[in-house]
């Protein structure tokens, strides 16, 4: 145990040394069996307090800090810290706000309060999706609605104001960490500002949002009707921060220019708070806008998404089918977003999905002979629309030049004999048949999903049916080449904060 004078007290370190000796010479597994009888395992040190008092424990200089760690003294400096561990973590006991006991913990567990979701009093119309759906269909509504918004991030600019003034109040030492915080708030409050002017004078832009909040109002719904669920279309609502983040995107979303093009914005949310919503938002809009604004070349592969994981890229590819499916749905009513269908891809490589049309061919004919297991590597085992389970003999299209999914669940806006493929795509290599050294007839006619979520590796990803071709992101099928590309969309999967609390 060591004593160290500081201030009116001291600091004490107390540790444990395991002493023990034991004979290095002999065999090799005598010598291990002699160190494991002689070490020391889960150790724990407690101290209980019995008199005097412990106060807070010196924090470090702020100037040897990191900028990161004096923003996070800034934020949580109202922690009081009784303790520190050397090799282990510290914990302690209180009573009547008294440090009774400290011990160390070497797999500490913490319980983190719960990060609400809650909407602002006062906003339910703006927040709502239904609202958004009306836009631009109504010149008196839309001037009530943008109204709204504007209120919105208003209020968002008035809390920022409040921490300014916070901010201005700290110390010395604290006041360069406080105002680098409060400036990202304010950097997030103006480009909610520009979203907001974008949507206000931007005819374009202002169909593209109405479209993506309709896409994502089906999806909604028709995800709550597969579980035999029927809310109301005005339950479905926005989280703040989510419709927050998409204003904060939007212009440096479809802007080539933009002082924020080139930043990767992150979302920092808890799970289950609504992180995917707020991207999936942002896909809808930027696919769409894109197919407003470029009628020819508009289409293509407009969102890449990938993750680390194979398992993890599956999941969010089931989770984004059915927004694919609805914008297709759209699409089909709309010439305006061109004859192009909108389509999802997923890659992830062999070991996980066909990479070949041969490859996706032999799993439906082993599961058609009765092995069902092997329908596993195709993803999807039923519609991603209306969630009738697929059939080996009725749901793939196969061949070794092609496949595709179909339903055939007649009330499925997707399904029936007669129904065009679904939206869905699986094979990233169009190789030829064994039986030709030339390219498949039918590999001119595929056409690049619009959002491709690949796990691959780079030799993979530069064989992909995309390419990079001056910079602008095209099809490499024959039709697509011979038109004007539209510029590139580099979809950012990670968001800034919007709404950041002290």
């Amino acid at each position: 145990m060591l004593w160290r004078p500081y201030g009116a007290g001291w600091i004490t370190t107390v540790s444990l040394f395991n002493k023990q000796i034991w004979d290095t010479g002999g065999e090799q597994h005598l010598r291990n069996q002699w160190r494991n009888e002689r070490s020391l395992f889960q150790v724990a040190l407690r101290c209980l307090i019995e008199q005097g008092a412990v106060g807070d424990y010196p924090r470090v200089d702020k100037s040897l800090l990191s900028d990161e760690e004096q923003e996070l003294e800034v934020q949580y400096g109202h922690k009081r810290i009784y303790a520190v561990g050397h090799g282990a973590a510290a914990d302690w006991q209180l009573e009547n706000d008294q440090v009774k006991l400290i011990w160390c913990d070497f797999l500490t567990s913490v319980e983190v309060p719960r990060v609400t979701v809650d909407g602002v009093p006062g906003f339910d119309d703006v927040l709502r999706l239904s609202s958004w759906t009306r836009f631009t269909r109504d010149e008196a509504n839309d001037r009530v609605l943008l109204g709204q918004l504007e209120h919105f991030v208003k209020t968002y600019g008035a809390w920022i104001a409040d921490r300014r003034v916070e901010a201005n109040s700290r110390s010395p030492d604290e006041l360069p960490p406080a105002n680098r915080i409060v400036g990202r708030m304010e950097t997030a409050y103006s480009r909610m500002l520009c979203g907001l002017e974008l949507l206000q004078r931007d005819d374009l832009a202002r169909k593209a949002f109405r479209t993506a909040n309709r896409a994502m109002l089906m999806q909604m719904m028709q995800a709550d009707s597969n579980r035999e669920k029927v809310p109301g279309a005005d339950s479905y609502r926005w989280r703040p921060f989510q419709l927050a983040f998409l204003l904060t995107v939007l212009e440096s979303a479809i802007n080539e220019h933009d002082a924020f093009r080139d930043l990767v914005d992150l979302v920092w949310f808890p799970t289950g708070g609504g992180k995917t919503e707020a991207y999936l938002g942002l896909i809808a809009f930027l696919i769409v806008w894109r197919r407003l604004r470029f009628s020819t070349s508009g289409g293509g592969t407009t969102v890449l998404m990938r993750y680390t994981l194979r398992l993890l890229t599956a999941q969010q590819y089931l989770r984004a089918t059915r927004l694919i499916c609805a914008l297709e749905l759209i699409r089909r009513e709309d010439a305006a977003l061109g004859s192009e269908p909108i389509s999802i891809g997923i890659w992830v490589g062999a070991a996980s999905t066909p990479n070949t049309f041969a490859k996706a061919f032999e799993a439906v004919k082993r599961a058609r002979g009765g092995h069902q297991d092997a329908l596993k590597g195709l993803v999807l085992d039923a519609c991603p629309w209306c969630g009738t389970p697929f059939s080996a003999d009725r749901s793939f299209a196969a061949s070794e030049r092609r496949f595709d999914f179909f339903c055939r669940n007649d009330t499925c806006e997707f399904g029936g004999e007669h129904a065009e493929r679904l939206p869905c795509n699986l094979v990233d290599n169009r190789s030829p048949p064994p039986s030709t050294s030339r390219p498949a007839a039918a590999s001119a006619e595929v056409r690049c999903p619009a959002w491709w979520s690949p796990t691959t590796t780079v030799t993979r990803h530069a064989a992909s049916p995309i390419t990079r071709i001056s910079g602008r992101t095209t099809s490499r099928s024959t039709a697509s080449l011979s038109q004007p590309a539209s510029p590139p969309s580099p979809f950012r999967r990670e968001i800034v904060p919007s709404m950041q609390r002290w």
